[in-house]
Formats: structure tokens, C-alpha cells, sequence
């Protein structure tokens, strides 16, 4: 042997094998040809970047969610995210820090959906703190958003009068807000709108749900002292004792929670709850982020400095429940 190497491959196998070089070759150059022609003239080659489902394989899906489902996915699914705002979440990413902490308080002011923003996180393609900062947006838009008031205080009030009817009886009126111009101590409310109201909790969950200047209308049943010899209405309900109750229907617009003095709203309020019920489902969807020992959630595997987050959903939740 002199150093030389001998191809034993059957003259068949290495016709084919030339065969199968030349047709991947072609193939190379025809890819190549129109991508050059396209270049030439300037069009944009990048691949189209594939629609991700909404509930991605190895995320915690939204059937293990305990509680009712908070999120309207096909909300989410079905948003209309403007142009405007993708601009602004890439500010979320520029390496200048004003620039960041610019873009994250117009978000958190901007008059866009939720949805909107839940679908670019879901869709997009986000750094960590891209997507670290868009989860607190959206978590501190949900908790801080201002709420609806009557402006009273009150007590459930059950079985009252026959065939067990129940409602919330008005026990004081709150100077300044819409009750104090139509309600009255006394004044049980049966409804809102189109929606039962037989406990506090009914009432608190539909009204602070709605945003201050939503108008409404409220069934009430007013006690009335009949004179002697006058009759009751053919709608009053008669109570144990011989009192009655007149059934009045009034319609006003909301005031804002905020009159009532009472900046926290406490963890046992059903809204309050129901909100944070939103903002665990919102992380258990969409947040990837690793976290550090210390609980605090890191921006490309390093916790960043406290400025860096100025607003983050730990101390967004205090703020609320304390």
C-alpha cells in the first residue's frame, strides 16, 4: 500500500450519491435565486415569526387554575393591540433607563385593553425585563383601577318579609356621593341593574366593578308609615309588625371609592379578591422569569437594582391589602 486511498463503493451506490449532491445543490441554488432577487430589491426575507398558542406545552394551562377563570382568553385572543403600543413595549427594552421608565408609566396610564397587552405577551417575542415589566403593568393597572361607590353603609338583611325576601339595608349615607341625593336610611336594595342583591358582598362585587360615572339602576323597598285610613300602594310588601315597604325604582351615576376615605382596600373585600385572583392567574400564564432567593424576580438571571423595578406587583399588593 502506498498511502493511497481506494474508493470500494460500487459504481451503482456512487452514481447515486452524485445524484443526490447534484439535486441538493440545485435545490440551494433555487432557494438562493429569488432571495438574492429579493435582497437586490430592497423587500425584507426575514421568515414570518409563527402565531404561538395562547397556552404554550410546559405552561401551567389554564384548566389547573383554581377559582373561576379571571381571564377571558378568547378576549385576550381576539385583541386589537395598536401599533402605537408595540412601540412603546420595545421602549421596554431600550438600554437607556429613563427610556424604560418612561415606557412603563404610559402603559400603566394607557388607555389600551388589558387583553391588548396580555396578547403581546403572549404573542411576542420579550426580553425578560420586557416581559417582568409588562406582567406589573398589567398587574397594577387590575389592582389600582378605580372603583365605583354609592356611598353607604350597610348590612345584609334577610327573610323580612313573607315568600323570604332579602336584601341590603341602607343603615348610613355618606355625605358627597350619589346616595345621599336619592337614598335613604331605612332603604332596603333588592337589585342592580339586572343583577340580585341579597348580600353586602353582592353589592360590593357589582359596583366596584363598574368605574366611577357608570350610571345605574337600583330597586329599593322604602319603609312607609301608613296615616289612618289610608291604603297601601298594590305593589307594597307588608312586613311582621304591620309595617310596609314601597317599592321604588332610582337611577343615578357612580361616585369614586375614593371619597369614602378609605384609601386601602382590605384583602376581605370580594373585589379586592377578585382582582387578585386575576393578577395569580395573569403569573401562572405568562410569567417565565427565573426568580432569585430572596423572592424577587430577575431580569436575564441577575436580580436588578431596586430602581429598576419601581413599581413591582409585591409592592403593588401591599399597597392594597395592608
Amino acid at each position: 500500500m502506498d498511502g493511497t486511498t481506494v474508493n470500494t463503493m460500487p459504481c451503482r451506490h456512487r452514481k447515486l450519491a452524485v445524484r443526490s449532491r447534484a439535486l441538493a445543490l440545485i435545490g440551494v441554488i433555487a432557494f438562493l435565486q429569488p432571495v438574492s432577487a429579493a435582497l437586490a430589491q430592497g423587500v425584507d426575507v426575514r421568515p414570518v415569526k409563527p402565531v404561538a398558542p395562547l397556552v404554550r406545552p410546559g405552561q401551567v394551562g389554564i384548566r389547573s387554575l383554581s377559582g373561576d377563570q379571571e381571564i377571558d382568553l378568547r378576549a385576550v385572543r381576539t385583541a386589537v393591540v395598536p401599533p402605537a403600543v408595540r412601540e412603546i413595549v420595545a421602549e421596554l427594552d431600550d438600554s437607556r433607563w429613563s427610556i424604560r421608565e418612561a415606557a412603563d408609566q404610559r402603559l400603566r396610564t394607557h388607555p389600551v385593553s388589558d387583553e391588548a397587552l396580555l396578547q403581546v405577551l403572549d404573542q411576542d417575542e420579550l426580553s425578560s425585563e420586557q416581559r417582568q415589566r409588562l406582567l406589573d403593568i398589567v398587574a397594577a393597572r387590575v389592582l389600582l383601577r378605580e372603583r365605583g361607590a354609592i356611598g353607604i353603609r350597610m348590612n345584609t338583611r334577610a327573610g323580612f318579609a313573607p315568600g323570604g325576601v332579602d336584601g341590603v339595608e341602607i343603615t348610613e349615607v355618606i355625605p358627597g356621593l350619589p346616595a345621599e341625593r336619592v337614598l335613604r336610611v331605612g332603604d332596603v336594595i333588592t337589585r342592580i341593574d339586572e343583577a340580585p342583591i341579597r348580600l353586602t358582598t353582592d353589592l360590593i362585587s357589582h359596583v366596584q366593578r363598574m368605574p366611577p360615572g357608570q350610571v345605574i339602576d337600583v330597586r329599593i323597598l322604602r319603609p312607609r308609615v301608613l296615616p289612618a285610613g289610608e291604603q297601601p300602594g298594590p305593589d307594597w310588601v307588608k312586613v311582621e309588625g304591620g309595617g310596609w315597604f314601597e317599592p321604588v325604582e332610582v337611577e343615578f351615576a357612580l361616585g369614586s371609592y375614593r371619597k369614602l376615605g378609605d384609601p386601602q382596600v382590605t384583602t376581605g373585600n370580594p373585589e379586592t379578591l377578585r382582582r387578585l385572583e386575576y393578577v395569580r392567574q395573569l403569573r401562572i400564564l405568562w410569567d417565565r422569569a427565573p426568580v432569585a432567593l430572596d423572592g424577587r424576580v430577575t431580569v436575564d438571571g441577575v436580580v436588578p437594582p431596586e430602581k429598576s423595578t419601581p413599581s413591582g406587583i409585591n409592592r403593588t399588593i401591599r399597597r392594597i391589602g395592608d
